[in-house]
């Protein structure tokens, strides 16, 4: 039995320009083999020799992003990606979840998702300020990280300590917590 037409074109259309079309077209490669040769041993071997393969051309690819400067983490496509303590990019087959997210869970993705709303009706001026201010003070973290973290935390505390320390008005005058 052959390969459809459309499977070979689709792997064969150029290279891809980020790691998640690469594992796109790995899932889709991958589900086409198993679609084509049936669930038999030969067809898993394939599968799996295959999904190797594109797990090479991926980290390749997370290489040269990270040339550029970029870090993908987390979830793209078929795989779960971080970068080790030595700088190493890690890959493992997504494991999708085994339940419904809790009622807390769901909480915490709303905090989460309302402070990043909250980010975009941020005036430019504002946000400036915060780069300025993250800047002055030399924290690990960007000034994005810093107005979510105050946002999801309410630790206006640490937000005032850096107010002070970098000379910058971060928050609405009189705001308490």
């Amino acid at each position: 039995m052959t390969a459809p037409p459309h499977a070979c074109t689709l792997a064969l259309s150029g290279p891809p320009s980020s790691a998640s079309k690469t594992a796109h077209y790995a899932s889709f490669i991958a589900s086409v083999i198993l679609q084509v040769l049936g669930r038999g041993k030969l067809a898993t071997r394939m599968k799996d020799a295959f999904l190797r393969a594109a797990r090479i051309m991926a980290i390749q690819e997370f290489k040269r992003l990270n040339l550029l400067g970029l870090s993908p983490t987390g979830d793209i496509g078929p795989f779960t990606m971080y970068t080790s303590q030595r700088g190493r990019p890690v890959w493992f087959p997504r494991a999708p979840p085994l339940s419904p997210p809790s009622q807390r869970q769901i909480e915490q993705r709303n905090k989460w998702r309302t402070a990043a709303l909250f980010w975009q009706t941020v005036p430019e001026q504002e946000k400036r300020n915060w780069k300025r201010a993250a800047r002055r003070v030399h924290l690990k973290i960007t000034h994005h990280n810093l107005f979510i973290y105050w946002n999801t935390t309410g630790r206006t505390d640490i937000i005032t300590t850096v107010e002070r320390v970098s000379g910058i008005q971060l928050l609405p005058i009189g705001w308490t917590t």
